[in-house]
């Protein structure tokens, strides 16, 4: 709600425009309703309750596509969300767009344009306006880049995320704008899922690519990284290699990750098939709507990188790390009980198997699923804020 200047006049684009250069984007208001006053209650205070309804406000002006790219995207998105009449400051995640079907679009963006984009560019530009301002200045690679910024901050404390095992960094859009506006957050993409090329097959030379990225962006320390899952082992791994380099880590944050035992491994190494089938029936379910060649494709990496953790042995870590550990276990339908009853025993460790490894452990459970750890507003505040509070 705001009142305007005598003389003056602004639209609802304009606003958010400003807004957005100023605050994280989860902070600029979905509506903008201008008063000529701000009604009072006796006591002088704003009285919410006669406060005008949204749909009140400043009318969204009419932005219709200008050129070829930005008609091009107006169709791309089309023929994916199944409507049209797109204004170019429209919001793809508010007129219809989700995580799976930007699958979708941002295969066809690569197609058409020679692009090499990651579904996290959709998340990071989610109008036809922003999308189209890049390919119109060719601002972009043709080969795969992995570090993304996810929040654009001025500190010098950046913090890198390294994405999930079924996905890229685009996980870590929801939470990275919980981050108050000075946190520079990257994300670290998927270089199986999305560069084209022979897949990196061990944690620790996956982990060695990615040190190798981040010392483009940030070439000394100290430094900070996080991960969800596969994303944490990794991690943890990259912590080690930045610090046999020299470097200084300040903090890994690991959300979730499952660390195993060589006995544990060898169990799930011969009922590796079973587990990929179980694995793959909840992706499928997930991404019944995504193109099937990426489904395919997800499939393939699942594999590889799954049989990677399998195989990865924990060692000494001397610097301070904080679990954040899901205490709720999760259905496992269709595995045998033999495998139930070891993934089991894995959730029930408090630590995920890092006690006997890591001499300044830190945890912090959180009552949710492991798969549902970043889906909720309020273990997304939870998380930003322990993080922010052991990065002061």
């Amino acid at each position: 709600y705001l009142k305007l200047a005598e003389g003056s006049s602004l639209d609802s684009t304009q606003l958010r425009h400003f807004l957005s250069e100023k605050l994280p984007q989860y902070m600029v208001p979905s509506f903008f309703v201008m008063l000529d006053e701000f009604p009072l209650t006796v006591s002088g205070k704003v009285d919410r309750r006669a406060l005008p309804a949204p749909s009140e406000g400043l009318k969204k002006s009419q932005r219709f596509p200008r050129d070829d790219i930005e008609r091009k995207l107006s169709i791309i998105w089309s023929e994916i969300l199944h409507h049209s009449n797109f204004n170019l400051d429209d919001d793809y995640f508010s007129v219809g767009g989700n995580s799976i079907s930007a699958v979708s679009v941002i295969t066809q963006i690569n197609q058409h344009f020679g692009s090499a984009f990651s579904v996290a560019w959709v998340f990071m530009h989610t109008t036809i306006e922003t999308q189209a301002e890049i390919l119109k200045a060719k601002a972009f690679s043709c080969h795969f880049e992995p570090i993304l910024l996810l929040n654009k901050g001025n500190n010098r404390k950046p913090i890198f995320f390294v994405h999930p095992g079924m996905g890229g960094a685009d996980s870590y859009t929801a939470l990275a704008k919980h981050f108050w506006v000075e946190q520079t957050v990257y994300g670290v993409d998927s270089y199986n899922l999305y560069s084209h090329q022979a897949f990196i097959n061990s944690i620790d030379d996956l982990a060695g690519y990615y040190v190798e990225q981040i010392l483009k962006v940030q070439a000394q320390g100290p430094y900070y990284l996080a991960g969800w899952s596969l994303g944490g082992v990794l991690a943890y791994e990259m912590g080690l290699q930045l610090m046999s380099k020299g470097h200084a880590v300040k903090a890994l944050f690991l959300l979730d990750p499952y660390f195993f035992s060589e006995k544990q491994s060898a169990v799930l190494l011969r009922a590796f098939d079973e587990l990929m089938k179980f694995q793959n029936k909840l992706a499928e379910k997930e991404m019944q709507d995504a193109p099937q060649e990426f489904v395919e494709l997800l499939r393939a990496v699942n594999g590889v990188q799954s049989k990677a953790m399998y195989n990865y042995r924990l060692q000494p870590y001397a610097e301070k790390v904080i679990l954040f550990k899901a205490q709720q276990a999760e259905p496992m339908p269709g595995c045998s009980p033999k495998i139930s009853a070891l993934l089991e025993d894995c959730f029930l460790d408090p630590s995920n198997g890092l006690a006997a490894y890591v001499s300044q452990l830190t945890v912090y459970p959180i009552q949710e699923g492991h798969s549902q750890l970043l889906a909720k507003e309020e273990y997304l505040q939870f998380i930003a804020k322990i993080i922010s509070e052991h990065m002061k």
